[in-house]
């Protein structure tokens, strides 16, 4: 339950507004909230455990760039992309906690997660529009295009596309600008998640929000999000 709890908060936090977050959460240390996260693979939300840590990771920095210029937080933000282009979904299985599956699928859900969390860190604070970019910052263009055609492969695989809410979340918010097939996979990719019965409806809700942000024509993160809700 605590576990459940836990990624529910950081999750959910990430695809809300700023001024409607569980502010608790922050009451812990990212460590303790990742260490919660557990040593097995938690199979509705199947992210890299070190790649969950970066999610908690850029969570606290859009609230400490909500009060201050994201320049002050260089440092901070270059160290979270340097930590996430390290991760190598081909061998990330070797040093895990836990036994993972030797098979494709486990490299391609790897992969497109490293994409979905580098991508919510560039729409989330902002940074395609900061003068000044980093080297080991990803391009929002080329991180997009990557993500969209790992995630069609996901429609031959009922596992995989199964936990793709969170990254067609993400990557809704990217292609909101984009070509509008790209769109239209992730509304299919979402609704095929919303027939399972024990989707409780969190994909549908997913889909409401991204076709309303899709008919304002906007793109920025914040303008997506509203209020608190479950999203794995």
């Amino acid at each position: 339950m605590l576990r459940s709890m836990t990624v529910n908060s950081i999750v959910g936090n990430s695809v809300c507004r700023i001024d409607k977050q569980l502010y608790s959460i922050y009451d812990f240390e990212d460590a303790e909230l990742v260490n919660l996260f557990g040593a097995t693979c938690f199979t509705p939300f199947p992210c890299p455990k070190v790649l969950f840590a970066e999610i908690a990771a850029i969570n606290r920095l859009r609230i400490a760039a909500y009060s201050c210029k994201i320049g002050a937080m260089l440092p901070e933000t270059n160290a979270v992309f340097e930590r996430i282009n390290s991760f190598n979904p081909e061998t990330w299985k070797q040093t895990a906690e836990f036994e993972i599956p030797d098979t494709p699928e486990v490299v391609l859900v790897a992969r497109i997660y490293q994409l979905a969390v580098s991508l919510y860190g560039i729409l989330s604070l902002e940074l395609e529009h900061v003068d000044a970019s980093a080297p080991n910052w990803p391009d929002k263009t080329t991180t997009t295009a990557e993500i969209i055609m790992l995630m069609q492969k996901t429609l031959k695989s009922p596992k995989c596309l199964s936990v793709m809410t969170w990254p067609s979340a993400v990557a809704g918010v990217a292609v909101a600008d984009g070509p509008e097939a790209s769109r239209k996979l992730l509304f299919d990719i979402l609704v095929r998640i919303d027939s399972d019965v024990l989707a409780y409806g969190i994909a549908a809700h997913t889909i409401e929000r991204l076709q309303a942000f899709w008919l304002t024509k906007k793109t920025g993160w914040e303008d997506c999000w509203g209020d608190f809700y479950l999203l794995w």
